[in-house]
């Protein structure tokens, strides 16, 4: 059985938080992350997409990640939309009454710039303008303007993901406040130590370790260097289809070498950055959602309030 899950915004270290944690002797996390194993809708989409994270596993699927965990390691895995998924939220109730649950949140502002340009990036958006992107939320509520090549339509509800209350409340509702641990991107990203050993108190692991863990950077913002490459990774036409398959007959290959043509044409520089004039008018925006976080976690946020 699966012991803790890493959910919460996206870009807002859950990725660095498996690979940390993923170093330590007591703790296994399968290589694989965003599995969304829990919660229906990423299994059958009532909208029409293609699912992003659709995975045909049944539980026993599921358990075979963690196979190679050994008896004395607690075991874990992450996946970031769970956290806004009442359905997710359900089963994994359903599977481990007990489940502790380490959610991260990042500055609102940070997290909504770096998450439109990931949404580009992954061709789940393909609106470029930051400000036209979050107002045509309530279009796409309804079918409209949804892109072609969108696979999960509740990814674009910008303004709906950064009401970190909301979702958090569910959460510790159901499990206790006990077995939520709520994680500041901010904090943890200056200090990481600090922040890794709280994490293991949470999981009832040991903190004295006589190796040290690798706290480098992990997924940095991704950008593409050439959009005609990025568009015929995505989408190679039929020709190519037939000639990658008869040049390499094995499916397995051929994902590799699109994977190799994907990573070459990455860059990690940031587009569309806001300015301070913008972020202000940003901050104004989901200025109540913070104060609501940090008015139900009793703690001081003022590390994102710089804009306001």
């Amino acid at each position: 059985m699966v012991d803790f899950l890493i959910i919460g915004t996206p870009k807002a270290g859950t990725t660095a938080l498996q690979y940390y944690l993923s170093q330590h002797e007591d703790i296994f996390m399968p290589d694989n992350k965003e599995v969304h194993f829990f919660g229906e809708e990423f299994r059958n989409s009532e909208e029409g997409e293609q699912q992003i994270y659709r995975r045909n596993y049944n539980i026993e699927d599921y358990e075979r990640l963690f196979d190679a965990a050994s008896k004395k390691q607690i075991k874990g895995e992450a996946s970031v939309f769970y956290l806004y998924s009442p359905t997710a939220l359900k089963e994994i109730k359903e599977y481990n009454p007990k489940m502790k649950i380490i959610v991260c949140f990042r500055n609102p502002i940070d997290f909504l710039t770096s998450y439109h340009q990931d949404q580009i990036y992954v061709g789940n958006e393909d609106e470029p303008d930051f400000w036209k992107a979050l107002s045509l939320e309530e279009k796409r509520k309804y079918g409209e303007s949804i892109p072609k090549s969108c696979t999960l339509r509740k990814a674009l509800y910008y303004g709906e993901m950064v009401k970190y209350k909301k979702y958090l409340k569910a959460y510790i509702d159901e499990f206790g406040r006990e077995n939520v641990y709520p994680i500041i991107f901010e904090e943890f990203i200056s200090s990481p130590q600090s922040s890794y050993e709280k994490v293991l108190n949470f999981l009832n692991v040991k903190k004295e370790l006589n190796y040290s863990i690798d706290f480098k950077k992990v997924n940095p913002r991704r950008n593409v260097r050439l959009k005609w490459v990025d568009n015929f990774i995505k989408q190679p036409s039929s020709n190519f289809r037939k000639f990658a398959r008869v040049f390499i007959p094995s499916q397995k290959k051929r994902f590799l070498a699109f994977q190799l043509l994907r990573k070459i044409n990455t860059s990690h520089s940031r587009v569309n950055e806001l300015t301070d004039h913008e972020k202000r008018k940003l901050y104004k925006v989901i200025e109540s959602h913070i104060k609501e976080l940090e008015e139900y976690l009793q703690i001081n946020l003022s590390i994102w309030k710089k804009y306001n």
